[in-house]
């Protein structure tokens, strides 16, 4: 491309394709497989060392102090009822020119125990604490006919909260948000990110705690350079091959049941933004 002297050339734009489900096609059966080996590793990770026995007895014969399990059941019912209709967020963000936008409904939803099987539909995520593990998930499909450096955004807000109304001594929740990247045919994932935003063992009563976020801003690891941010995700692209995106939430727990021990992990991603640019060669 020939330029006169003075003036800018502008680069040809790089292209990205999503694709179109077909019907209510599931995801691959690798993507579960693989999220339920790392939810399993962090109850392992939370439960460590700890004696199998020592569930607490009196738990289920107290009812968490709310004096029958109607009561309790009544209780935690209101609970997440409220959770899941609490005010909604406004959403405050800058589109870079150049920037592809995607918003619901998303190419897949997962879900596993107290998780929100539709997520894919309004990019709304939710997962409530019980004994063993819960996640929520929603996944977007790219593909590029060129070589392309992609950088994946999820854009959207975050809450988690906690109680307690009595003492559990050998309680334990942990919970989170996660990333996934997938090639097709691979079932190895390309990107891995976890963030946790709680973990507790043994609590007492009326204890508690709540936090909330920008989704792609949650820390995934600190380094000495810094903290590594759940998001951008960068892909690099090749022709021929669709990648997968999860963007998910999660909670682990054990001798929950029975309890007045409420907890949840709740995800709103009301657009992805996704940027496209050279690839990246490291020689």
């Amino acid at each position: 491309m020939k330029t006169e002297p003075g003036r800018i050339s502008i680069p040809a734009a790089f292209a990205l394709e999503r694709q179109v489900s077909k019907g209510d096609a599931t995801e691959p059966k690798h993507v579960t497989d693989h999220i339920q080996t790392i939810l399993r590793a962090q109850l392992e990770d939370l439960t460590a060392g700890l004696d199998p026995q020592e569930a607490p007895s009196k738990i289920t014969r107290t009812f968490g102090g709310f004096g029958s399990a109607a009561a309790l059941d009544r209780h935690v019912a209101e609970w997440k009822r409220n959770q899941l209709l609490g005010p909604a967020k406004t959403m405050d963000f800058t589109v870079p020119i150049g920037t592809r936008m995607i918003a619901p409904p998303y190419d897949h939803s997962w879900a596993v125990g107290a998780g929100e099987p539709l997520a894919k539909y309004d990019g709304s995520m939710i997962a409530f604490s019980e004994d063993g593990f819960s996640a929520s998930g929603a996944s977007i499909v790219l593909s590029s006919p060129n070589p392309v450096l992609a950088s994946v955004t999820p854009q959207g807000t975050f809450d988690f909260a906690w109680v307690s109304f009595d003492n559990y001594p050998s309680l334990l929740s942990r919970g989170g948000l996660g990333i996934l990247v997938y090639a097709s045919g691979n079932p190895n994932p390309l990107v891995v990110r976890q963030a946790v935003l709680w973990t507790v063992s043994g609590v007492s009563q009326f204890a508690g705690n709540s936090g909330s976020g920008q989704y792609a801003d949650a820390v995934a690891a600190m380094t000495d350079f810094g903290p590594i941010r759940l998001a951008p995700a960068l892909i690099n692209m090749n022709p021929g091959v669709s990648y997968e995106v999860w963007m998910w939430c999660w909670t682990v727990g054990q001798n929950q049941q029975g309890t007045a021990f409420l907890s949840d992990v709740r995800c709103k991603i009301p657009v992805v933004l996704v940027d496209a640019g050279p690839p990246l060669i490291i020689h």
